[in-house]
């Protein structure tokens, strides 16, 4: 036996080094990825604690590898997880690691992964706009699913459980403490934020823990993720963590389960005693009066480690089908509606997964979706989170964590990337899209035009879609088109504001990047047939009175180019633990008291928004804030949806236009009437072209439920200004919709091009749903209808303004 109850037997040194040279026999014949995992862990272990020399005397190691391990001895880092993570590296290169055996060591270690129930923002109905449209955002915890996967790949047995799933989670989270029973070491949970819901839940889980105190073992809670680390000294002091994972700790996680002093769940030790030798931990030192943080050694991850950690994610562990793909719940890059105040500030109630109402007698239960919406932004199917790493983001946005946290990434090449989605693929074979959450995306331009072309000709993405978050400045019309051949449809860039100033001074754009470059971006993207939507924090710190006009004028250009392109508003900074704005008292922080939950009676003063510098800003983007949900709740009733879904645009119209408003009544404001005159003017043409492409997006959905057999019902639309309305509902349809649905897009296609109106990007998108799994039938419909639309034509695409600004200015 390797372990009992979790605990790592002792292994005789003539045993160790007779397995290991067996297993490097076997390795060198089969392959390491051949191996099981108790011969993994046998061979790992060997090269782990017998002399370095051991290394000489084995064949089945490049030289790359070998060396690597020697170099983990000479920093005094050579544990049986980073030896590990070298032997694994080349099988994570070859692809070879989605056929290893993930099997968990009989009678091994456990662990659990729960982030923080507060950790992902905003979610469910955290935002004005979610609880206006009754919608749901549930986000995967991908960072603890990569972690787990990288534990599991060591033998641990590993668990995940996402508690804002619901009473399900909690069941099964139980469960799994009861089974797994004292060889469950530690529960690691994760957040980003530091609120009261985070503190809460760091006392929920440590009684999680204490379930079974009584048979004497308790599993070691654990703090990681951005939250835990930026605000270590208070997570060590306000809640019951004695460790917390700091950056570059994915293998001290693995270390403290394989290579420290701790014995498991019934060792009642103080963590300073057990792990002061991991590196990568800040450990609660209690000895004294007050809480103190010790900090043990930092190490890097090694590029080894940073790949295998990149690209071994167990794609099972998220269990999607089961848990995610609902009929209420949206899986989206940033929050599934654009307009995103959060209700506290709005001082309005969550939303309710039940139905019921509030005191006003609106409907508070969520909606589910259906199988196509064609009034925002764009359908959410099936799909699933990855984080595919191609470029280095510029990590330097004040009001980004990031920042802080330092770069840990390993650049995928396309080839890499593509062997992960088709793992995906495999595993859940109703998946329709994949979310690249991935800032970096275009700023490696070989790595992406590499993972093209190895998209081209790969049958398990065939016919499904790509939405990706990336950055503005590497856009350009070829690479959007090519991006297009091989099924991205949607893209967020982060832009935060349409004033070169105070973009400047965010730090998200260097003074390279040409800035009206960076306003043309999104526009290409649009004119390339992808669906793009863009960041914005209105009220920024540093936005002054002067600049408000233009933040407002610039983001109506997005919202009113053409068919509209989706502007996803955040008013406020949040106070997130680390961000550079919050340092130094440059801006002002609002703060709210807080009394722990642990019956000492101390409290806490809680970091919560960055308020605007300018007094006018700040009192109007205030008033603003509080009074826009009841201003979409008249535009809507307005619009008439019968208690339907209605565009998200509306909202964030309707914040600017209580900006507006608020603006007009603000005591000692600069900005003269006309001014204030010519944006209600803009708004009012806003609002009205949005609710004409609400219309026009309910009339196409209509014909579609009409299989696309009377498509005389959108005549209509058969004109120059309204065609481009009808063309993007079609393609809606043909890029998110059942092959029966893409079927009807291609009849009314047909007609409206027998009448003289036809869409490339329509006859694109068809011809993409050719490539999805169908009916014969339906099949074979769509092939003619296709072939009669003929082939689309590659548009030229016009970039006005060149990506550089030495280019600008010669």
């Amino acid at each position: 036996m390797l372990f009992q109850n979790g605990k790592q037997e002792r292994l005789d040194r003539t045993f160790l080094e007779t397995e290991t040279e067996r297993l490097d026999r076997k390795v060198a014949k089969e392959g390491f990825a051949k191996l099981s995992t108790p011969e993994r862990y046998l061979f790992a272990r060997g090269l782990a604690d017998l002399p370095i020399e051991t290394l000489d005397e084995l064949g089945s190691m490049t030289p790359m590898v070998k060396k690597a391990i020697q170099r983990l001895e000479k920093t005094d880092n050579r544990t049986y997880a980073r030896v590990s993570a070298n032997l694994l590296a080349p099988v994570v290169a070859d692809g070879s690691v989605y056929g290893i055996d993930r099997s968990p060591l009989e009678d091994g270690p456990a662990a659990i992964f729960v982030p923080n129930v507060g950790g992902q923002y905003p979610v469910r109905g955290g935002t004005v706009g979610n609880r206006s449209r009754r919608v749901l955002g549930i986000q995967p915890p991908i960072g603890s699913f990569y972690v787990a996967s990288w534990l599991g790949l060591l033998g641990v047995e590993v668990k995940a459980f996402n508690l804002e799933l619901g009473d399900s989670e909690f069941e099964a989270c139980d469960a799994a403490l009861d089974q797994l029973g004292e060889r469950c070491y530690f529960l690691f949970s994760t957040s980003n934020f530091f609120t009261q819901t985070e503190i809460e839940s760091m006392y929920f889980l440590n009684e999680q823990c204490r379930r079974h105190e009584d048979r004497g073992y308790v599993p070691r809670l654990v703090g990681a993720g951005y939250s835990s680390y930026f605000n270590r000294r208070e997570y060590l002091d306000y809640t019951p963590l004695d460790i917390v994972v700091g950056p570059h700790g994915e293998t001290s996680e693995a270390d403290m389960i394989f290579s420290s002093g701790y014995e498991g769940p019934r060792d009642t030790r103080p963590a300073l005693e057990l792990f002061s030798d991991i590196p990568n931990l800040h450990l609660a030192d209690r000895t004294g009066d007050a809480v103190q943080v010790h900090d043990t050694r930092v190490v890097k991850l090694t590029e080894f480690e940073r790949r295998v950690f990149s690209g071994g994610l167990d794609v099972n562990l998220m269990e999607l089908d089961t848990k995610y793909w609902t009929p209420t719940n949206i899986m989206d890059v940033c929050a599934p509606d654009d307009l995103n105040i959060p209700l506290e500030l709005a001082e309005l109630p969550q939303i309710d997964e039940e139905s019921g109402t509030d005191e006003a007698g609106r409907e508070t239960g969520a909606r589910a979706r259906a199988t196509l919406s064609l009034s925002n932004y764009v359908h959410r199917p099936n799909a699933i989170k990855m984080m595919t790493v191609f470029g280095s983001c510029p990590r330097a946005c004040e009001f980004c964590q990031l920042t802080q946290w330092g770069e840990q990434l390993y650049f995928y090449d396309g080839s890499e990337a593509v062997r992960a989605m088709n793992r995906a693929a495999s595993a859940y074979p109703d998946l329709q899209m994949y979310i690249f959450e991935d800032d970096d995306f275009l700023l490696r331009r070989s790595h992406v035009d590499s993972l093209i072309s190895a998209l081209r000709d790969n049958e398990p993405t065939q016919g499904k879609t790509i939405y990706v978050s990336t950055v503005p400045m590497e856009v350009d019309p070829d690479i959007m088109l090519d991006l297009r051949d091989v099924g991205f449809r949607a893209m967020l860039l982060g832009l935060e504001t349409p004033v070169e100033r105070v973009a400047r001074q965010i730090g998200k754009f260097k003074a390279r990047y040409n800035w009206d470059h960076i306003l043309e971006a999104p526009k290409i993207g649009h004119d390339a047939g992808l669906h793009m939507r863009i960041t914005a924090i209105p009220f920024y710190p540093l936005v002054q009175e002067d600049d408000l006009a233009g933040v407002l004028n610039g983001l109506l250009d997005f919202i009113t180019y053409k068919t509209g392109i989706s502007v996803a508003v955040h008013p406020l900074v949040k106070a997130a633990p680390g961000i550079e704005i919050t340092k130094h008292g440059a801006h002002e922080v609002t703060t709210k008291p807080y009394v722990l939950p642990d019956g000492s009676e101390r409290s806490i003063d809680l970091l919560q928004y960055v308020m605007p510098d300018d007094p006018i800003v700040k009192a109007v983007a205030l008033e603003a804030i509080k009074t826009t949900a009841d201003r979409v709740d008249s535009i809507v009733e307005a619009l008439g949806t019968n208690g339907g879904d209605h565009p998200s645009a509306l909202g964030v119209v309707a914040l600017f236009a209580s900006t507006v408003e608020a603006w007009r009544r603000t005591p000692g404001r600069n900005v003269d009437d006309e001014v204030l005159d010519a944006l209600d003017a803009r708004l009012k043409a806003a609002i009205d072209q949005i609710t004409f492409k609400h219309r026009a997006m309910t009339d196409v959905q209509g014909a579609l439920k009409g299989q696309g057999l009377n498509p005389a019902s959108v005549s209509d639309y058969l004109t120059e200004e309204n065609a481009p309305y009808l063309h993007l509902g079609l393609r809606m349809a043909a890029d998110f919709g059942t092959p029966e649905e893409a079927v009807a897009a291609a009849r009314i296609a047909t007609f409206a091009q027998a009448e003289g109106f036809t869409d490339w990007t329509v006859q694109h998108s068809l011809g993409y749903a050719l490539k999805r799994k169908m009916p014969l039938d339906v099949q074979r419909e769509l092939t003619t209808l296709v072939e009669g639309l003929g082939e689309p034509v590659r548009p030229v695409i016009k970039q006005h303004a060149p990506k550089l600004l030495r280019l600008a200015q010669a």
